[in-house]
């Protein structure tokens, strides 16, 4: 379905056990994606360049979202969208590399579980905000490079938080 001008929801189905690669890819009508339980893997690129994306669900079940998988989603936030205020499930274990890069949440709540999150995840995103959850957060070099509207954190747990050198790097000029 890559480069598909006329898909504008994706609601896929419980019985999705693998999205593969770069599979909805440049897909610019797309608004609303709802990523079923039953899918763990949501691969690279699966959705990068859907820039008119308003309204990401990620159910409980999804456990890896790989490189660059909503890469330049939904840059352009309407009111109303929950891309303003984006709750990854507590069942996410990885995030891999520019797997949100450029994209418009504005605030960001990542789960009770355990996580790992790679070099430059939420690159050049607008985020504000950021809630942790319970469990440990690992948090690669470079995670939140270039972020800086970056006000707060709220860690609500008593358990590890690691973060990387220059974690939140911003290019002074």
């Amino acid at each position: 379905f890559s480069d598909c001008e006329k898909i504008i929801d994706i609601h896929l189905g419980d019985s999705l056990v693998e999205l593969g690669e770069g599979a909805f890819s440049g897909c610019e009508a797309i608004t609303d994606i709802v990523i079923p339980s039953s899918l763990k893997i949501i691969s690279s690129r699966a959705f990068a360049n859907c820039s008119n994306v308003i309204n990401i669900t990620i159910s409980y079940g999804v456990e890896r979202i790989e490189s660059q998988a909503f890469y330049d989603c939904g840059t352009l936030v309407r009111e109303g969208s929950n891309m303003l205020r984006f709750s990854l499930p507590d069942s996410v274990e990885f995030i891999g590399e520019m797997a949100f890069a450029y994209t418009g949440i504005h605030s960001l709540e990542i789960g009770d579980g355990d996580i790992i999150v790679d070099d430059n995840a939420f690159y050049y995103s607008k985020i504000g905000i950021i809630t942790l959850g319970e469990g440990v957060k690992t948090f690669s070099d470079l995670a939140f490079s270039m972020c800086d509207k970056i006000r707060v954190i709220y860690n609500n747990s008593d358990t590890e938080i690691t973060f990387g050198s220059a974690s939140y790097y911003k290019d002074e000029n």
